[in-house]
């Protein structure tokens, strides 16, 4: 008899928590879940991707323009001297845009 007065005291006791709980988040919930999606937005915008492109000439195939010979695939772009950084079994070598005729795969 006592046990099931004990039981049903803690069940009471554990609803009352448990509403004082939930009466307490609900009220900030809409707060949380506002600052999440603020962050989310704000992120969007920090984070952006520079409006530059990509170089289309990346990936394709490079070859000497005296010798046609197949040099490699064009891996980089050396803005600074005007050259491409071309890879060719896995070694990288740079060849100057001048000397340098790209073709398609």
């Amino acid at each position: 008899m006592e046990s099931s007065l004990f039981l049903a005291g803690g069940v009471v006791v554990l609803l009352i928590i448990g509403w004082m709980i939930f009466k307490f988040f609900t009220r900030l919930l809409k707060h949380f879940i506002f600052a999440i999606v603020l962050g989310v937005i704000v992120a969007m915008f920090w984070y952006q991707p520079g409006t530059s492109r990509p170089d289309p000439n990346l990936g394709k195939f490079a070859y000497g323009v005296n010798s046609n010979n197949f040099l490699g695939v064009i891996v980089a772009n050396d803005k600074e001297d005007g050259s491409w950084i071309i890879e060719k079994s896995g070694m990288k070598m740079k060849y100057p845009k001048s000397k340098v005729i790209i073709k398609d795969k």
